[in-house]
């Protein structure tokens, strides 16, 4: 081989040498740098999709919170944890009045309890005239409070008067939340 082809080898030889170096030693860190940065920007974007999946995810349960908040709200009141024996006795006279049925005795039961709830109830001797009565009773259970009607016992009169069509006894139960009694 002559000098001449020596010469262009070892020029050939040494730009691959320094294309290899520059290659291995120089634009691979840059390489590998700009591979991992694509990397944590990938994983920052899915971190960032996560978060505003989770942030509206966050709004909804805020708002079906306020709507369990406000149905625990209106059970509460529907069941009381307290017997609140003068409201409740204030409710049904009222209600008993403006249906024109005369609750002649109240009778304070013992409280039964129950699983979830205790039952509260309270034995009622009461006349009227038979519709009055059956209103009476609708009312009660249309109640914000929860009542249910149970011994209904009713007597005609030979006799009526002032309107008084029927006598008789029922028992109306209030519910109490368990442990409330």
């Amino acid at each position: 081989m002559k000098k001449e082809q020596q010469v262009y080898i070892a020029i050939g030889l040494g730009i691959i040498l320094v294309i290899f170096i520059y290659l291995k030693f120089l634009l691979g860190p840059v390489n590998k740098n700009i591979t991992q940065t694509k990397n944590k920007i990938q994983q920052s974007g899915q971190m960032l999709a996560e978060a505003k999946r989770e942030a509206d995810n966050l709004e909804i349960l805020q708002a079906q919170m306020k709507v369990l908040e406000l149905e625990v709200t209106d059970l509460q009141q529907r069941l009381p944890k307290g017997k609140e024996i003068p409201d409740l006795l204030r409710r049904v006279t009222k209600i008993a009045q403006r249906f024109g049925v005369k609750i002649n005795n109240y009778q304070l039961l013992a409280i039964k309890p129950g699983q979830d709830y205790d039952e509260f109830p309270v034995t009622l001797q009461i006349s009227g005239n038979f519709h009055s009565i059956g209103n009476f009773l609708a009312e009660l259970g249309q109640e914000e409070r929860i009542f249910s009607a149970s011994n209904l016992m009713l007597t005609s009169q030979s006799l009526p008067k002032e309107g008084i069509t029927v006598t008789g006894g029922i028992t109306i139960i209030a519910y109490v939340a368990k442990g409330g009694a």
